[in-house]
């Protein structure tokens, strides 16, 4: 907790499951380009990574950006308590994603880091022997608890994975269910029903990480993907890398589809 009392990262989210990272200011120019009325507010946009700590092995999925990369190293030796992390799941080859892979790699000489894995070894070829190619299906066992790797619903790039912690039964949804929020603070720590997402920051963050958004007309499919996948899976919590953990699920899958649709409506006049 913060002196004022409010929370901090890294966050324990369920036993097991620690919420870290760190915010980037959106300014009011960015802004402009995605919202009707930007305003001159500045807003935070989450840099978000989780990590699930097993009773045999540690795995995070993303990994934080190295400009904040102090703090969040300081993050993640707490959350480890002196445990060594063993996996790190890039969701995807986009910097905000994968960009402190090297670092984890280079401090925990003993991780490997897993998923779709391709082309990696060009980005950065002394690690070569230390990438393991996964598809969606497959898991990593880290004792009490598995880490699946599910195929992304909502992606920006063919090769987006998303997980799952079958401990806390959390979704991890990479670009998906993520929203900006006030640049106030004590708010980036806040999880969905403490800082609830509104519609015109669901729609601007839709519109800058998921450009695709804007010239599909039905993208009802993608939520029905989502629903199949609940249908096997029970998800108490979803986990974006750019929004605010949220804890109330079904109350953002009501409001992300309305974001889409917002989202297309303002990139097409």
């Amino acid at each position: 907790m913060s002196a004022a009392g409010r929370p901090e990262l890294p966050r324990e989210m369920a036993p097991g499951l620690h919420w870290l990272g760190s915010c980037l200011e959106v300014s009011p120019r960015i802004q402009g380009a995605y919202l009707k009325d930007a305003g001159s507010a500045i807003l935070h946009a989450h840099q978000s990574f989780y990590l699930v700590t097993g009773s045999r092995a540690t795995a995070i999925i993303d990994t934080g950006q190295p400009q904040h990369w102090p703090a969040i190293e300081r993050q993640l030796e707490q959350a480890l308590g002196g445990r060594e992390l063993d996996y790190v799941i890039p969701t995807h080859p986009e910097f905000v994603h994968y960009g402190l892979l090297p670092f984890w790699l280079e401090k925990y000489p003993r991780a490997v880091a897993v998923g779709d894995m391709r082309n990696f070894h060009l980005y950065h070829p002394q690690l070569t022997g230390r990438f393991r190619s996964m598809s969606a299906g497959e898991s990593i066992k880290l004792g009490d608890r598995e880490v699946l790797l599910v195929d992304a619903i909502i992606h920006d790039i063919p090769n987006t994975l998303w997980a799952y912690d079958t401990g806390s039964r959390t979704l991890f949804s990479s670009d998906a269910f993520a929203y900006s929020h006030a640049h106030n603070a004590g708010e980036c720590a806040l999880t969905s029903a403490e800082l609830p997402p509104n519609l015109d920051d669901v729609a601007m963050t839709i519109s800058s990480a998921l450009h695709w958004a804007r010239y599909v007309d039905n993208t009802d499919a993608l939520f029905e993907g989502i629903t199949a996948f609940r249908a096997t899976h029970q998800v108490d919590a979803i986990a974006p890398a750019h929004g605010s953990f949220v804890v109330d699920p079904a109350t953002m899958l009501d409001l992300l589809p309305r974001g889409f649709r917002e989202a297309r409506q303002r990139a097409r006049g």
